[in-house]
């Protein structure tokens, strides 16, 4: 998201001009891993709205490369890439202000 500008961020998720946004995705002990944007001041801001969801953030992990037969039915590339994915379980949160 850091590489789409605020704005534009804005208008993809469809929030109205009026109103900001701040996304945060916490890890399950409760660390930080992302604020978009960030450093957002939500002291003296009147919350519109506050979703919270649980998803799993799916991470490449560096390895080496897999030799598949050719008999198999799936594309190689693809059971590769979900082999070598790390997972974890995080909350998802955004909170509309103005």
């Amino acid at each position: 998201m850091s590489k789409l500008g605020y704005d534009k961020a804005k208008e993809a998720l469809g929030i109205d001009w009026r109103y900001d946004f701040v996304i945060r995705i916490f890890s399950n002990d409760g660390r930080l891993i992302l604020e978009y944007p960030q450093n957002a001041d939500l002291k003296n801001a009147d919350i519109v709205a506050r979703y919270s969801r649980n998803v799993v953030i799916a991470k490449s992990i560096n390895a080496s490369p897999l030799k598949i037969s050719s008999g198999v039915d799936t594309n190689p590339e693809e059971i590769i890439e979900n082999m070598y994915m790390e997972r974890m379980l995080a909350n998802f949160e955004m909170i509309v202000y103005r």
